[in-house]
């Protein structure tokens, strides 16, 4: 639910529109990133647009150029892994796709 309660589509610090628009396998991208091996709690997700909006969150992708990183602290601070990951697919004109948010250590 707190997924579906952000604002769609979510602005980057560029600009730039991310749309929650690709599903994956057989289930919502919804239902994906809410998948209990995420690790997510509703603090994180709070934290998704914050995330999105800073400059300093791009990072960019080693394996290939369709996609941008975004890595931010996550809401829950005494958690072992800090940081909140989200990968979005660049798209034609000024739009993103959100393929999968996850927790990483580093």
């Amino acid at each position: 639910n707190a997924l579906k309660s952000l604002t769609v589509p979510l602005k980057t610090f560029k600009g730039v529109n991310d749309y929650f628009d690709v599903d994956k396998r057989s289930e919502t991208i919804f239902e994906h990133i809410a998948d209990k091996s995420h690790h997510l709690h509703v603090k994180d997700i709070v934290e998704i647009p914050k995330i999105l909006l800073d400059k300093n969150a791009l990072v960019k992708d080693s394996k290939s150029s369709k996609y941008n990183n975004y890595v931010g602290r996550r809401g829950k601070k005494k958690e072992k892994a800090k940081y909140l990951k989200i990968i979005t697919e660049k798209k034609k004109g000024n739009k993103e796709s959100v393929v999968t948010i996850y927790i990483i250590k580093k």
